[in-house]
């Protein structure tokens, strides 16, 4: 989690930097070093109001059925708000009074909006439907202690999920998101389920072992039948040949466990 804020921060920076150099709203009227200041602190102080503020709306939209565009758009018009105060702030010599009182305000909201929007696609673009959210737990379930059951047996759907799948849908391989969906993966089929990955997740028996080896993808452990790297990049191959992306801070937690 912290090697995932940190890199969110240095993107932050960099987002900083690239405006600093190009100096939108009549900032370009700032000297250089003035104007890369400004940009990178109010971009990093953006992050500091917004990543919290899209958690919790995150949270908030699955509590109440919302879709992620929803409680995303709702969590940076309301985060705007102190973000809009913060930069009126900054540009009136540090006067919280002529601040507040700032005529131009609305003029601010829209401008801080616009760059909010503009950079949370970016997070989007680089990080996918998590960005700025905290991530899944990295090993969400585990499997039964029973010295009886096989090690590779694949699980059976659980019991939670299982009112989702077609019937006869088999043993569950994996779990992929798509957009607003989740793919789930058995031996010979696959379906789409309206849900997101981290509920779904949520809704796994405790019995089945697996991992979130990626942010798109949960994977059964007994499903599992080789690995293979391509350059840096790691793949699990699964029993029906289905070939799934690992990401680079997953690997430690696959080989710490066993995996690979």
């Amino acid at each position: 989690m912290a090697r995932r804020i940190s890199i969110e921060l240095l993107v932050a920076i960099m987002i900083g930097a690239l405006l600093g150099l190009l100096g939108p709203f009549d900032t370009y009227r700032l000297g250089i070093g003035p104007r890369m200041a400004s940009w990178i602190f109010m971009i990093v102080a953006g992050f500091a109001i917004f990543r919290p503020t899209l958690t919790v709306s995150d949270w908030l939209g699955a509590e109440l059925g919302l879709p992620g565009w929803v409680a995303g758009g709702v969590a940076i018009a309301i985060g705007s708000l102190p973000m809009t105060l913060l930069v009126t702030w900054l540009f009136t010599g540090f006067d919280l009074t002529r601040a507040l009182h700032f005529a131009g305000l609305p003029v601010v909201y829209g401008q801080v909006l616009l760059i909010s929007i503009l950079t949370y696609s970016v997070y989007r673009v680089m990080f996918g439907a998590d960005a700025l959210v905290s991530p899944a737990p990295l090993v969400p379930t585990s499997r039964s202690n029973s010295e009886t059951e096989a090690p590779h047996d694949l699980p059976q759907i659980p019991s939670r999920i299982e009112a989702r799948l077609p019937a006869g849908f088999g043993p569950l391989l994996a779990l992929s998101s798509e957009d607003h969906y989740v793919r789930a993966h058995a031996e010979q089929s696959t379906t789409l389920i309206l849900i997101r990955l981290r509920d779904a997740i949520a809704e796994l028996d405790p019995a089945v072992e697996g991992m979130q080896v990626h942010r798109s993808w949960w994977v059964a452990r007994a499903a599992v039948d080789s690995h293979k790297r391509s350059d840096r990049a790691l793949r699990l191959v699964l029993g029906n040949g289905l070939e799934v992306p690992v990401s680079r801070d997953r690997i430690a937690d696959l080989k710490a466990s066993g995996w690979i």
